[in-house]
């Protein structure tokens, strides 16, 4: 069973013109309705990521600014991804020793 649907926005997901075919848009909603969370995986900012979810309607979630925030495209919410501070630095496992 496919749980999660990832796929990179520039020159994947996006046409050169910066959108989504209907075909693409189509298959994004089936799976969401199926219960598949997509992933849009980006190096952009969330706030541009957002623009774009304003056109596109996409659901589920964007991993934003190259894996250091997880952007909700339902709630348009932003967390600091997991194992990550929210300043973006890479967390200390629990108990680490750090010098």
């Amino acid at each position: 069973m496919i749980r999660v649907v990832a796929s990179d926005l520039d020159g994947t997901l996006l046409r050169g013109d910066l959108t989504v075919s209907e075909r693409t848009r189509a298959a994004i909603h089936q799976a969401h309705r199926a219960g598949v969370t997509f992933v849009a995986v980006t190096g952009r900012p969330p706030r541009s990521v957002r623009s774009l979810n304003e056109r596109l309607g996409l659901e589920g979630i964007a991993i934003c600014a190259n894996g250091a925030l997880v952007y909700d495209l339902d709630s348009d919410t932003v967390s600091p991804s997991p194992g990550r501070t929210p300043t973006g630095s890479v967390a200390s496992p629990p108990g680490a020793v750090t010098r």
